[in-house]
This record gives structure tokens, sequence and C-alpha cells, in this order.
């Protein structure tokens, strides 16, 4: 290396040449400092990167020379990262590979690839490829030329925001006095159609034929990539033109587009929302409801009794329940194996599969455990089979309406690791979609929950897997998902646990309310009054766009009621007054 040839000089300075020696030593530091902080030789040679549009599970292939065969590699995409709406930032990320022979890299981008770049993006940087010398001596890398790689991707956010993108993408463009259409998502830019005379645009020099092709360094394949940054006076449009060999870059100035809720209106929002939620916690007859609720299904809940009932009563259970030890050990093992499976294979699962396969399997129950012969019983049966499905999916639409995916598995990956990050903390929509999710999943056919024969043994059997689909739901997007993005096995396996123990505890705690739930005309009135509330609630989140700062002050409001009403719920637990009926305007004193 050349870092060493002081090395050499060194031999040959004598102690008669002191000046001499001192700069020798010097460049000898230098040249160590060099040596130990350059561990990355370029010794490799990239001469193209294909493809140039990535999106999760696309090959990169980077072709080159003087990389050796079979050995891994790591691809490293670094540079600027713009994305739409937001400023550009300077990213780096790297993705695992193979040298497939002397000239050719592959390497497969990941959704945790995605998620460094921060979604949607347009990349203007390099592409290095990267080999650990032998022996594990620094490096050898290999970088492309100056290069634009853009990142497309389903949306991953939530469906207001993308709703938000696009109407301040439609501002500016009618600000402009410009007219766009859309066309595939694989098309380069968006086609100008009108240029409105006297406009912005047609000061610029625009004209109806031009195509969009990029909006302050993000390029345009449909209207929500065409918002400028925050804060932007004026931005930087490239329009490719009929008959110019490249896109030619114009400077516009732009309507602005930013708006922000006043801190007072949070506040005040905030004491609103914790005035409603405190009337219902302590004073309103859902205090009362809780109480009843938590009686029949936590185990603390039921009236004290001797020591010996007590052992006789675990002694029945146990008889009862050894046989299920089985089918509960097999559900913990396929929760807690999701994330792993997700991270080897990168299953995907549509929702609105999930939900026409639990419709499936609970018909199928319903109908086996329902009394032959009886047509009534039977229809009956299916009925609210198909009714309790019908809200699931309900709840589940509303679930891909607030993450904007229809992915379980990518809206599970897109939570964050802390509590404040969940779903469930983030919206005041979450906690009622998580409800009626719930009350679907306990309230089946009564045949299916209390039967006793072989017919209704083999229904429940059929139930326990549409409860477990379920639970999984609840835990992924209302709890925290898992972190597949983490390289430390380690916090895999301690989130793959935390998961499980969630979505186990779930399935079980559902299995017990199924037993203990009743269809009846005032739960049934409320169900379908809490799914017109859901839907609407949707419908006006996403019509009236929120200001993020406001959903955050909510989120936090309901985290809180939360976090009280489950203090509330094991102080009365522990010291026994969730045993006896709450005084109707005082229950939790």
């Amino acid at each position: 290396m050349t870092a060493w040839r002081p090395l050499h000089y060194l031999g040959q300075v004598t102690l008669r040449s002191p000046a001499r020696l001192a700069v020798t030593l010097v460049a000898l530091a230098t040249g160590l400092a060099g040596c130990e902080a350059d561990r990355e030789a370029e010794l490799l040679e990239v001469t193209e990167v294909s493809p140039l549009r990535l999106e999760p599970g696309r090959l990169v292939v980077v072709e080159g020379r003087g990389f050796p065969p079979g050995r891994e590699a790591r691809v490293r995409l670094s540079g600027t990262a713009s994305r739409p709406g937001a400023a550009p930032t300077e990213v780096t990320v790297e993705i695992d590979g193979r040298a497939r022979s002397a000239e050719r890299v592959e390497a497969r981008f990941t959704r945790e690839a995605l998620a460094a770049l921060g979604g949607r993006a347009t990349l203007h940087g390099r592409v290095a490829v990267v080999f650990d010398a032998q022996g594990g001596g620094g490096r050898v890398i290999g970088r492309s030329d100056e290069l634009t790689v853009d990142v497309s991707t389903a949306s991953t956010r939530g469906l207001s925001e993308a709703l938000s993108r696009r109407r301040r993408a439609e501002t500016l463009v009618a600000g402009l006095g410009l007219t766009l259409t859309e066309e595939s998502p694989q098309a380069e830019g968006l086609p100008i159609t009108e240029v409105r005379e006297g406009s912005v645009a047609e000061r610029a020099g625009l004209v109806a034929g031009d195509r969009l092709v990029e909006l302050e360094g993000v390029q345009t394949h449909e209207l929500a990539d065409a918002v400028p940054p925050p804060g932007r006076d004026a931005v930087t449009l490239r329009i490719g033109r009929r008959g110019e060999p490249v896109p030619f870059a114009v400077r516009v100035p732009t309507p602005t587009t930013d708006r922000g809720a006043d801190r007072e209106l949070v506040t005040a929002a905030q004491i609103a929302l914790a005035w409603v939620l405190l009337t219902l916690l302590l004073v309103a007859p859902s205090a009362g409801l809780i109480d009843a609720i938590a009686r029949r299904t936590l185990p603390g809940g039921a009236p004290r009794t001797s020591p010996r009932r007590l052992r006789a009563k675990l002694r029945e259970a146990w008889r009862r329940h050894r046989a299920e030890l089985g089918i509960a050990a097999l559900a913990l093992g396929l929760a807690g194996s999701l994330p792993g499976l997700d991270r080897a294979f990168g299953v995907e699962l549509p929702l609105e599969w999930l939900a026409l396969g639990a419709l499936a399997v609970r018909v199928s129950a319903a109908w086996v455990a329902s009394p032959r012969g009886d047509r009534g019983a039977r229809a009956l049966a299916l009925g609210q089979a198909f009714g309790s499905i019908a809200i699931a999916a309900v709840a589940i639409g509303s679930i891909a309406a607030i993450a904007g995916t229809a992915q379980l598995f990518t809206v599970a990956r897109s939570q964050g690791e802390l509590p404040t990050d969940w779903t469930l903390l983030r919206t005041p929509i979450a906690p009622l979609a998580l409800g009626l999710l719930v009350w679907a999943a306990v309230h089946a056919p009564p045949d299916l929950a209390r039967g006793r024969d072989v017919a209704a043994r083999i229904a429940r059997g059929l139930d326990d897997v549409v409860l477990l689909a379920l639970a999984i739901v609840a835990t992924a997007i209302f709890l925290g998902g898992w972190s597949a993005a983490s390289d430390d096995p380690g916090a895999r396996l301690r989130r793959a646990c935390v998961f499980a123990a969630f979505a186990w505890g779930g399935w079980l705690w559902m299995r017990r309310a199924r037993r203990i739930a009743r269809w009846t005309r005032l739960n049934t009135a409320g169900a379908a009054l809490g799914t017109l509330a859901l839907v609407g609630l949707v419908a006006l989140w996403v019509g009236l766009e929120p200001d993020p700062a406001l959903v955050e002050g909510l989120g936090q409001v309901v985290a809180g009621a939360l976090a009280f009403a489950g203090a509330l719920l094991v102080y009365r637990l522990a010291s026994g007054k969730l045993r006896r009926a709450p005084h109707p305007a005082q229950p939790f004193l």
C-alpha cells in the first residue's frame, strides 16, 4: 500500500539530518492514520447498474469487473434521497448480495431497505459493491458513476396522508395553471394537457404536450409525487419536450400549501376528548359495562370461593382442557414463527383474503354445529356467522384505511418499536375498530360455542382458526407488529416472543369469551351502531384531513385513557370490588 512507503524512506534517514527525520516521522504518522481510516480499497470496477426503478423484491444487478465469484457482497446505495413533500436527506442503505461471476453481482431490494430510504423516494447518488477482504483486513469496493435510482412501492402511509399529498399536488398544479393527466405508473413523467393563458406556467415557457418528469428531485409517476418540500417559495421542474434530447429545468414560484393546527386548538381538542373519555370510564353506564364484562371473563372476577372449591375447580378445568394443550402450543408456535417466516420468505397476506377466509371457515363451522333437519336453526346460525365476520370485515377495512395498505404484514412492519408508535395510540379511530374486531370474534353462533357433541367440537376447532387469525391481526396491527428490520438476532427474538405472547393471550381470551357471549338485541344493536359510527369516523377522518399535530395530541389522550382504565381495572380486581355490582353513579369508587 502507498501508505507504507515512508517506512522505506525512514531506513535511509540518519541522525545527522534531524529536519529530514522529523518530516519523515510526520509522513509516517499520516500514512498510518490514513491506512487505518481508509479500510476500503477501491480495486473493483462498476460499469452498469440495473434496473434504475426499484421496488421491494426486485433484483438489483451490478455489472463490472474484478468481482470474486461466489463471494457474499453488499450493494450500497448512497446519496441524496428526495421524497414527495419532504426535504432532501442524505442516506446510505446496504442490501445483501452475491457475486454470480467476476462480472456480475446480484442483490434483492428488500422492504428493510425501502424503510431505510424512507419509502417512496428518488435517490441521486452512487451504487457501490463491497466485499470483505480475505482474513478480515478491510474491504474492497467498486463505485458506479453518478446515477438516479427511483424507488417506488405501494403506499404504506395512512390513507388520509396519501390523500393530503394528492390535494397539495392539485393545489400546486392549479396555482401554476397546469392540467396534468396520469398514465401508467411505469410511464416517465406526467403529460401536460393544458396550460392556462396568463398563468405562471405559460410565463415559464411550458406548453401543452410537455411532460413533467421531475419536481424538486422526485421523479413523477402519479400526481401525489408532485408535492413541493415544506417552506419552499419556488420549485424546480424538469420538463421533457418532444424534439429535446434531455429534459430541461424550469424554476417557478409556488403557492404555499402548508397548514398547521394552532396549539390552542390542539389543547382544546385534547381537553374535550379527555372529558368525554373520563365520563365514559367513571360515571356513564359504560363503566358498569366494563365491570360486567371483566367479571365474566377475568379469572379473578368471579365471586370468592373457598380454597377447597377452588382446588376442585382447578382440577375440573385441567381435566376439561388438558386435551387442548397441543392446540394451544401449536397456536403459540404459529404466532411466534410469523416474524421469522416474513423475514425469510417475504410473506404477503391481503386483508381482504383474510376476511374472506375467516368468513368461509366460520360459516362452515356454523353449518357443522347447527342441528340437522332444523332449517330455521341452521339458517339463523349461518346468518349469525355471516354477520359477525361482516362486522369484522368493516373493522379490517377501517384498519386498511388508517394504515394506507391492505397487506397485513406490510402494516405490521410499518409499526414502530415504542408503544407511542402503535396504531392503537396514534388515532382515536383504532380503539373502536379493535372493539368491533373483538366483538365479531367472540360472537360465534350459540350451537358452536356451547355444544358438547362431536360436531360442535369439530366446529369449535375450525372456529379456533378464525379466532387465531383475528388475534394475530389485532396484535400485528394495533399492538406494534414485529421488528423485521432489526439486524440484531436477540432483538428479533425478543420482539417475536412479545408478539407471540400478545397474540396467544388474545386468542385464549377470545376462546373464553366465546363461551360467554350471547346474541342479544341490545348488543347486536350496539354492534350495528358501532359499525356505522366507525364507517362515519373513517370517512370524516379522511375527508377532513386532520393536522398531524392534532392527530398526535388526540392519540396521546386515548393512550392515557387506556392506561387509566387498565389501572382502575387492576385496582378493582385486586381489592375485590370487581366481584360485586358497582354503584350506578360511582362505579369505580
